[in-house]
């Protein structure tokens, strides 16, 4: 939208047997707004004004002169998806559209803000509009946490930026660190899943029990185990003990990456 401030003033007159007692003025300002899709020219435009005492309303004409402005605009047409910490690539679309017959070149480029490869624009440049384009983030660059990229925008000395706010969500596992158990007898670890920044996913946990000779170690409830953003999940891991095992301590390894393969934590 384009939009141009008027400034000017009214005068009035008012008395008595047709004689003029007093003369006022009044000062104002006028904003037009015009709509993008105006078409060039000029329009006439008239204002009036009606004030208390005033014998009659008031008018003042001007011609608004509408030039077209060749441009073009950047919008994320939704907002960036969940990206996964560990992540090779999440993908979200941004849109360039022309303004005023706009019909130049536009390069993209994504900042090297949290590292090399931390993100990526495909095409990276367009001129046919409207246009989208691919910004892709790559997890591995990040922690869990809230983040934003500019995108920055170019076509001659027209520059213009975006900015991209996301969101890299992860998990924790947490529980039972150290069971005791005798010769053939059954133990079991309670354990937490908990998601961070939104983190949500399904979960394909898996126990490794060889460090003890012919036990059995089963998990509970079966995979694959849902996360809910904000939300957490319980399971169980059961350990079978040999009625022959030796006496001694076990690593007893539970593992859980995202059935993506990212992100993946173990116990």
């Amino acid at each position: 939208m384009q939009s141009r401030n008027l400034w000017g003033h009214l005068q009035s007159d008012s008395g008595r047997d047709g004689e003029s007692e007093g003369r006022g003025s009044s000062e104002y300002d006028s904003e037009c707004v015009v709509p993008g899709a105006t078409a060039a020219g000029t329009y006439p435009v008239t204002l009036q004004v009606t004030a208390a005492g005033a014998p009659s309303a008031q008018t003042a004409s001007f011609n608004l002169v509408v030039t077209a402005n060749p441009d073009f605009v950047l919008s994320e047409p939704s907002a960036f998806p969940q990206v996964s910490v560990g992540s090779t690539g999440t993908n979200g679309p941004i849109s360039v559209v022309s303004l005023d017959g706009f019909s130049g070149a536009v390069s993209l480029s994504c900042p090297a803000t949290y590292g090399a490869g931390s993100c990526s624009i495909s095409p990276a440049t367009v001129s046919s509009f409207p246009a989208t384009v691919i910004l892709t983030v790559n997890g591995s660059a990040f922690a869990a946490g809230s983040y934003s990229f500019c995108i920055s925008a170019t076509s001659g000395s027209i520059v213009h930026t975006l900015a991209v706010p996301f969101t890299v969500g992860d998990y924790s596992i947490s529980g039972t660190r150290t069971v005791s158990v005798t010769p053939g007898a059954q133990a079991t670890a309670n354990l937490h899943l908990a998601s961070s920044y939104s983190y949500a996913g399904k979960i394909n946990a898996t126990c490794d029990a060889t460090a003890l000779p012919a036990a059995m170690c089963t998990l509970r409830p079966a995979n694959p185990l849902s996360l809910a953003s904000g939300g957490t999940t319980d399971f169980t891991a059961t350990i079978n003990v040999p009625n022959d095992a030796s006496a001694g301590q076990y690593s007893i390894k539970v593992n859980t990456p995202d059935t993506s393969g990212s992100p993946s934590h173990d116990v």
